[in-house]
Formats: structure tokens, C-alpha cells, sequence
């Protein structure tokens, strides 16, 4: 259910930052737009690494590849808002990212499962938020432009407050959890 929450999330929020992206691509210049591409596609290629990974355990090597692939698909759509060596960018970062992902998802310990997916939610939705900010800031200096993105720097502030809780919250039910059958889980050697 979990995964399936982040699988949307990546989807909604990339559908969000493509559709107020085209708002302000022409005002904003080559150099943000290479940084912002690239930006995008490694925090997004991590979170799809994280989930693909999770989602077929001890495979490293398919989840790897599975990752690299669909990151790339994500990469290439934003990469596309700045024109080639935006999807260059992209493209580069997400398939570093992807490798990077599935990796941490294959070394993280189950018990740290919810808590990692937690937070590379967070730390993917704070990045969207803050790309599209700083896009709207740069449209107002280099063409005064006025974008309505007046609601978005309270939005992350709730967001990353609302995110927080929860992984305070997932933390504390692991910790309980761990405490309750930790002693129960021990193998004597025969």
C-alpha cells in the first residue's frame, strides 16, 4: 500500500511540476534550466529506485535495470521543458539516481523500510516544490513575470510539517514493534 502511495505521489507530482513548468520555461534561463532538470531527475530516479526495489526484493540486478529505465521515462518528460541538454541533464542524473535508489533499498534493513520510503517522499515533494519556486522566482527577476506561486511556500511548509509527524510517528510504531518481539527473534546454535 505504501509503495503504491509513492508510485502515485512520483506520478502526481511529476504531472504538477511538467503542467506549472510549462508556465514559466520561457522565462527561465539555460543554466537554471540544465540545474533544475538535473535536480529533478536524480531525486526522482532515487524515489523510483527505493520503490522498484522494495517492490522485488533481492533481485538488485532487474530492480536496477527497472529503475534506470522508467527513470528515464520521468526524466525525459521533465528534461523536455528545457530542450536537449535539459533531457541530457536528466537523463544523466536519473540514471545515477535509479543506481543509487535500488542500491540504499537493498541495504536498508526492514525494519527501516517505512521509514526511508517516508522520508524520500518528503525530500521528493520538498525538491518539486522548491524547483517550481525558484522557477517562478527566476520568471519574475529576468522577464517581471508574476507567477501565482504565493501559496507554495506554505504548502511545503505544511507538507514537510504533516511529513514529519508521520515519520516521527512510523519511528516511534518501529521502535515499539521492535521492542515487543525483539526478544523473541534470537536463534540459539546447536
Amino acid at each position: 500500500m505504501l509503495m503504491l502511495i509513492s508510485s502515485l505521489l512520483l506520478v502526481v507530482c511529476t504531472l504538477f511540476f511538467y503542467w506549472n513548468g510549462q508556465k514559466v520555461k520561457a522565462h527561465v534561463n539555460a543554466a537554471m534550466g540544465k540545474c533544475v532538470a538535473m535536480s529533478y531527475g536524480m531525486v526522482s530516479s532515487t524515489a523510483i529506485g527505493l520503490i522498484i526495489t522494495f517492490l522485488l526484493p533481492g533481485d538488485l540486478a532487474v530492480s536496477t535495470v527497472l529503475s534506470v529505465c522508467i527513470s528515464f521515462l520521468f526524466a525525459f518528460g521533465i528534461g523536455r521543458l528545457f530542450g536537449s541538454t535539459g533531457i541530457i541533464e536528466a537523463s544523466a542524473a536519473s540514471f545515477m539516481g535509479a543506481m543509487m535508489g535500488a542500491m540504499l533499498a537493498a541495504m536498508v534493513p526492514p525494519a527501516r523500510e517505512l521509514f526511508i520510503v517516508v522520508s524520500m517522499d518528503l525530500f521528493y515533494v520538498f525538491v518539486v516544490f522548491g524547483l517550481l519556486y525558484m522557477m517562478g522566482r527566476e520568471a519574475e527577476k529576468t522577464a517581471n513575470v508574476k507567477i501565482q506561486l504565493r501559496l507554495l511556500p506554505l504548502a511545503m511548509l505544511l507538507l514537510s510539517t504533516v511529513s514529519a509527524a508521520g515519520i516521527g510517528t512510523a519511528v516511534a510504531a518501529d521502535a515499539n514493534g521492535n521492542e515487543e518481539s525483539g526478544h523473541q527473534s534470537h536463534v540459539h546454535p546447536q
